[in-house]
């Protein structure tokens, strides 16, 4: 187990982490359970998931990527 420093600022802390705890990321998921800080790096594709469930295929990486078309809906504008 090692030790570190918290860095206190007028709103916020930082945690001084050892080289070997560094993080490759430039955000991260932080939660808490009991008294335990759980910081997790956002991932930014999908790459995390070939551990898990194996490579994913392009007409996914399509679907996920697709923003719906935009519906127009006169009857549901009350506020125009």
């Amino acid at each position: 187990m090692e030790t570190t420093r918290v860095i206190q600022t007028e709103h916020s802390q930082a945690i001084e982490l050892p080289q070997e705890y560094q993080i490759d990321a430039d955000r991260v998921k932080i939660r808490r359970y009991k008294n335990t800080l759980i910081i997790e790096p956002l991932p930014e594709n999908w790459d995390w998931l070939d551990e898990v469930i194996g490579p994913l295929d392009t007409d996914f990486e399509q679907a996920v990527a697709e923003q719906p078309a935009v519906q127009s809906r006169a009857e549901l504008d009350f506020f125009e």
